[in-house]
């Protein structure tokens, strides 16, 4: 019998919870959450400089560990070419969950690694989660960013997307990753921080152990397929 997961049931989860842990959440509904990293001019949206190449981008999230905006995905839609803000970013397995709407708001960073969003009770971040399940398990793959602001995140690993177009069938090709390439940047930015990586393809999404240095290839042939609760507690 499929474990019962309605409001209802998990309700006795947030009971006198002052606040909301997001690696439990992520554990509980079967959720992968992401950081997107983009070399885009965010406007207001954000204090970095315009020019910040993306090598910098990541490295500030990765040492100052500011409130991240991400967006969470149930294994349903993330293997159903989930619409993702950015191609290449961080996984993000935890940390205080600061606030959850269905639908990205465009929070503000503030100075201090603060990110400026409405109030919002446990209560409420339930429900917002509830409906992101919802709207995913119903619509997956729909283009649809939802926005789950998180404080002090734990960090698995860096992503990129595997926009090569290969089929579903095809599991275990080589991939040459250039160093010049988007890619290529989050291969050098992961193996200066220690940190693994993860390619999000068709078919699920996928830790990277074996890489040629020189060539900058991977064997897809090694890859493991992870699961979200494999990943909570990594960092």
């Amino acid at each position: 019998m499929a474990e019962d997961v309605s409001p209802a049931a998990g309700q006795e989860r947030y009971d006198g919870l002052a606040e909301l842990d997001l690696g439990e959440e992520l554990m509980y509904r079967g959720m992968f959450c992401v950081h997107g990293v983009s070399q885009d001019d965010l406007g207001g949206n954000s204090l970095v400089n315009p020019k910040t190449s993306l090598e910098e981008r990541f490295e500030i999230a990765i040492t100052t560990r500011p409130a991240l905006s991400s967006t969470v995905h149930i294994r349903a839609a993330m293997t159903n070419h989930a619409p993702l803000w950015s191609p290449v970013g961080i996984v993000v397995t935890g940390g205080r969950v600061q606030y959850v709407t269905p639908r990205s708001e465009g929070t503000v960073m503030l100075p201090g690694g603060l990110r400026q969003t409405p109030d919002q009770s446990v209560d409420e971040m339930r429900r917002a989660f509830d409906a992101i399940a919802t709207q995913d398990a119903r619509h997956p793959g729909y283009p649809l960013h939802n926005e789950v602001v998180v404080q002090n995140p734990a960090i698995a690993g860096l992503f990129f997307k595997d926009t090569a177009g290969l089929q579903p069938q095809e599991i275990h090709p080589t991939v040459a990753v250039a160093p010049n390439t988007v890619p290529g940047i989050v291969r050098a930015t992961s193996q200066r921080f220690g940190l693994p990586v993860f390619v999000i393809r068709h078919t699920g999404v996928y830790g990277i152990s074996e890489w040629d240095r020189e060539t900058g290839v991977y064997d897809f042939s090694t890859a493991v397929r992870v699961s979200p609760a494999s990943l909570v507690g990594v960092e």
